[in-house]
């Protein structure tokens, strides 16, 4: 990425592309993410969402539902409490 950002948006980053593709956009954000970049991500692919958010919110027809934290972060976060 050329100069300093502080916010990706990728929308639909991997729809159409083969796997070996895929793999390396998520390593690109997953990168993006540790190195402190905010990661907006609009996404069909469930398992993309889940596998890359910290959080989902659901937009349906112009009105946002309320967040969640998505089940992979949420166990790591209830575990590294106790």
């Amino acid at each position: 990425m050329s100069g300093d950002p502080i916010l990706l948006i990728a929308a639909h980053p991997t729809r159409g592309v083969d796997v070996g593709a895929q793999a390396a956009i998520w390593d690109y954000i997953k990168a993006a993410r540790r190195e402190g970049l905010a990661v907006l991500l609009i996404s069909a692919d469930l398992d993309e969402l889940i596998g890359l958010s910290d959080r989902i919110q659901v937009i349906l027809r112009g009105a946002a539902s309320s967040a969640s934290s998505t089940p992979t972060r949420s166990r790591r976060s209830s575990s590294a409490r106790r």
